[in-house]
């Protein structure tokens, strides 16, 4: 019996897509999968990267592969191929980027993994400032830097990728709204101000290159001290982060609150920066040579005041019910809203189910399954004070946790386990771990992994 033809982020080992034959699946976005691939009917002699869109004819592929053609760094992926591969349930043709492949870690996990040096640091922090001004310099800017966009690699050499969110001068908007895409805690003062004022000023924000020296500096900080700094329009004192860490050497601590400097002009350029992290990892005494530590404690000793909010969201007030009322009710609210248009995502064809039916699970990866959903009632009670931190995303499975194929509606794959996504505000709350931007918790886990530790 013949099988059905498989959506882009499901393709076997040995499919070929144009002219490269995929090893395996490496991971999954919002937009695009990512396959390790060599060239068809050659030895492999090296791999690539191979990231495929999600859905038929996307935009920001071609916007993507503009922005890489354009980037000539070392620290950036080289763009090798670009084009589309005819397939999937509905023989549609969905753009695909072949990239240089990047072996490396993710920068929050790399950090808590090898407990670098102050020295190390500075330099790792200096390539991505380096790796930020090639962009800028030919008029692009990346627009989504954070610790999941930095790969770290085994000689400490680090990659800054996904352009996906990224633009140029006379790019077409590919989106509606204040904002273009990106991740509310790695946001500058001005683009969230934009927001807020945007029911007057419907005019989308103009992202320049200080926005992404912002998200920089709030990428340093929570490497160093393991939570965000509070949201710039949030009426809270940041605590430097050698307030935050005893660990953090002044010097470093000093030219990250620059970095999250109020003013634009202020933070300067992303290579100025580079340089002054250069020098500092230079001059930098026997001290910078010792271990940074990231302990518990430091993790946990910050917590933000609870802010006046005009009215609290519905899945907020959701939280206030019984576990099992809050799941059916969340599951009822999310389904209604989820009933627009909107491209058909693509594991909906996983568990068959049919176009009229995505349209009642457009919100899927926000779906509550109170029968396979087991810790709910751990986020579902609010605390009188909210950390800062949230769990990062462990690499692999929880103890117990359900194992893919994740074909419910909800359920999201992830580093080889099943997960479902809530639609709560950046940091996560009462039990939920951060993953790309978004919250999300196991479905079918009975612990939590250790916190002070990448596992």
């Amino acid at each position: 019996m013949l099988q059905p033809p498989l959506p882009p982020d499901t393709l076997w080992p040995e499919t070929e897509v144009g002219s490269w034959r995929l090893l395996g699946r490496a991971g999954c976005g919002t937009y695009g999968a990512v396959y390790r691939a060599v060239p068809s009917g050659q030895e492999p002699q090296e791999h690539v990267a191979l990231k495929l869109a999600l859905y038929p004819g996307d935009k920001r592929f071609e916007r993507e592969a503009e922005l890489l053609s354009r980037i000539h760094h070392p620290a950036v992926p080289r763009l090798r191929e670009r084009g589309e591969w005819v397939g999937g349930p509905w023989g549609k043709p969905y753009p695909y980027l072949v990239m240089d492949w990047v072996e490396g870690a993710p920068l929050y996990h790399w950090a808590r993994s090898t407990r670098p040096t102050t020295r190390q640091i500075f330099r790792l922090l200096a390539q991505l400032g380096h790796a930020l001004q090639a962009t800028h310099d030919v008029g692009c800017l990346h627009r989504d830097v954070k610790g999941d966009n930095v790969l770290v690699g085994p000689e400490g050499v680090l990659t800054l990728v996904d352009f996906g969110c990224g633009t140029y001068p006379g790019a077409t908007p590919l989106t509606e709204g204040p904002l273009a895409p990106g991740t509310r805690p790695y946001r500058s003062p001005q683009a969230l101000r934009h927001q807020r004022s945007s029911w007057r000023n419907r005019t989308p924000y103009e992202a320049s290159p200080a926005d992404d020296v912002y998200a920089m500096g709030v990428t340093a900080y929570r490497m160093v001290t393991g939570v965000y700094p509070p949201l710039s329009i949030e009426k809270a004192v940041r605590p430097t982060p050698c307030q935050l860490n005893p660990h953090v050497r002044p010097e470093l601590s000093v030219l990250i609150e620059r970095m999250l400097s109020e003013s634009p002009r202020k933070r300067g350029s992303a290579e100025e920066l580079a340089h002054a992290l250069e020098a500092a990892a230079v001059n930098a005494g026997p001290e910078a040579d010792v271990p940074f530590v990231i302990t518990e404690q430091v993790r946990t000793q910050y917590v933000l005041p609870p802010t006046r909010r005009g009215a609290p969201s519905r899945l907020r007030e959701l939280a206030r019910l019984t576990p099992a009322l809050a799941a059916v009710a969340a599951y009822v609210l999310l389904s209604f809203f989820a009933m627009q248009d909107a491209p058909t995502p693509a594991w909906a064809f996983r568990a068959g189910i049919g176009l009229e039916e995505t349209r009642m699970a457009g919100m899927a990866d926000a779906a509550v399954d109170a029968s396979y959903l087991l810790p709910l009632s751990q986020w579902a009670r609010r605390a009188p004070t909210i950390p800062v931190f949230a769990y990062d995303m462990p690499s692999r499975p929880l103890k117990h946790q359900k194992r893919p194929p994740c074909t419910r509606r909800g359920e999201t794959e992830i580093n080889g386990g099943c997960w479902v996504r809530l639609d709560l505000e950046l940091p996560c709350k009462d039990g939920g771990y951060e993953w790309k931007g978004r919250c999300y918790m196991p479905m079918g886990a009975d612990e939590r992994p250790d916190s002070s530790r990448y596992p």
